[in-house]
């Protein structure tokens, strides 16, 4: 017996949805479909999926408890769900790096600010347990070496939260902080790990 996998790939974002064509046709995938659709007012059927995999969706958007269920109604009995969203306990650059830090505490702020939660995956389980789930998780950090890219991740984070970021704390602060953020990163030998990738999976009940 051969078993097909088929993937379905959804978002409301035009940008995120061309790009994902894009991939899918350069990549001749021929198992996966790209579709739009609104996690919240999902047209997707009940029951429908053996594995449904949310990536960095609690994070910035919160509302975990309906989230939860939504993955919950989307997934066949016996099927599986895994959720990926980050701790950031671990995401630091060395030597010790004080805007570096105060940014991604600003950072941190500003997702709680919007109603999200940038440590959603260390808390995650806990609330999954409390749900009545099972859950097993895995967890990944990866060290950073000086000139990595991802060392720029605080301010690639920065750029696109900077209405929110400028809220807590001014434009001119701000600008000082991301000054003083960058020569920390740029500084001969700086290293850093990542946040922590926190994967918790559960299978549905029968």
């Amino acid at each position: 017996m051969v078993l097909t996998a088929v993937s379905l790939r959804c978002d409301v974002d035009e940008k995120m949805l061309g790009a994902a064509k894009s991939f899918v046709q350069t990549e001749k995938l021929s198992n996966v479909t790209v579709l739009k659709d609104d996690l919240f007012a999902t047209q997707l059927p009940s029951a429908s999926f053996d594995l449904l995999h949310s990536r960095f969706e609690i994070a910035p958007l919160g509302r975990v408890e309906e989230q939860v269920a939504i993955y919950r109604r989307l997934v066949r009995p016996g099927g599986w769900i895994l959720i990926e969203d980050p701790d950031t306990s671990s995401w630091r650059v060395n030597p010790e790096a004080p805007a570096v830090r105060r940014l991604t505490d600003l950072i941190r702020e500003a997702f709680r600010a919007a109603g999200g939660n940038l440590d959603a995956g260390r808390e995650l389980p806990s609330l999954l347990r409390q749900l009545g789930f099972k859950p097993k998780i895995d967890a990944h950090v990866v060290a950073l070496p000086p000139g990595h890219p991802y060392l720029r991740l605080p301010l690639q984070f920065a750029a696109s939260l900077r209405s929110r970021l400028e809220d807590l704390v001014g434009t001119a602060a701000l600008e000082e902080l991301l000054r003083k953020a960058e020569d920390e990163i740029n500084r001969p030998g700086a290293w850093g790990t990542t946040f922590t990738l926190v994967q918790t999976f559960f299978s549905v009940p029968s």
